[in-house]
C-alpha cells in the first residue's frame, strides 16, 4: 500500500577553510600535512583546522609579527616627521 521511497545517505559537506588556510599549508611539515589528511579523512565535516592548536599558533604568530612590523613602521615615521622638523 505505502510506498517506501528509500533515501541515499549524503554525506556533510567538509568544514569551511579559513582565507588563509594557502599560506598556513605552506607553512606545515610534511608530518603536520599528513596529519591534516588523516584528520579530513577521518573527521571529515567534524575537522574545523582553524579550531586546531597548529593553526591557532601559526596565527597568533602571524598577528604578532604584524603588530611588530606596524610598531616599527609607525616609529619610522616618527623618525622621518622630527628629521624633517629639525
Amino acid at each position: 500500500m505505502y510506498k517506501q521511497i528509500m533515501q541515499v545517505y549524503t554525506p556533510p559537506k567538509p568544514a569551511p577553510l579559513p582565507a588563509d588556510f594557502e599560506e598556513f599549508f605552506a607553512t606545515l611539515t610534511e608530518k603536520e600535512k599528513e596529519l591534516h589528511y588523516l584528520a579530513t579523512e577521518k573527521l571529515g565535516s567534524s575537522y574545523f583546522i582553524q579550531w586546531t592548536h597548529m593553526y591557532r599558533d601559526w596565527s597568533k604568530a602571524k598577528a604578532d609579527k604584524a603588530k611588530a612590523e606596524k610598531a616599527v613602521n609607525v616609529v619610522k615615521a616618527d623618525k622621518a616627521v622630527k628629521a624633517k622638523e629639525t
